[in-house]
């Protein structure tokens, strides 16, 4: 087995913290370029009070979110609303406008996945 085979396991507190320009929310990176991935992006984003959002965003690639704890909603740009608790998974398809909004007491945490080469994230589109 190479090193480009061998499993990669990162403790959480090996997790890399991860600048975020919304309000109220940290992040950190559990896999991008330094695990070393060749094709994904891969962290937590917590919404971190009553109110806090990922605004409205969209990107060139699709990505998925699972919802770790708290509660909250996802939205569209037609207006849908759906409420996430623990354990619901989010597909946001390639250029489909979503955003998140903590609705809950308590910090809501995303676990977010893009494919992406180099492990480095793909960026909004406007």
């Amino acid at each position: 087995m190479t090193a480009e085979q061998a499993l990669v396991v990162t403790p959480p507190s090996q997790y890399r913290p991860r600048e975020t320009p919304f309000p109220a929310t940290t992040s950190e990176l559990i896999c991008a370029a330094h695990t070393p991935s060749e094709s994904l992006y891969v962290g937590i984003i917590a919404l971190n009070e009553n109110g806090a959002k990922v605004p409205m965003h969209r990107h060139a690639i699709e990505e998925v979110q699972y919802i770790l704890y708290g509660s909250g909603m996802v939205r569209d740009d037609d207006g849908n609303q759906y409420p996430v608790t623990p354990g619901t998974c989010v597909y946001s398809p390639a250029y489909v406008p979503h955003e998140f909004e903590n609705t809950g007491t308590l910090p809501l945490g995303i676990l977010f996945i893009f494919p992406s080469p180099g492990g480095v994230h793909p960026g909004f589109v406007e």
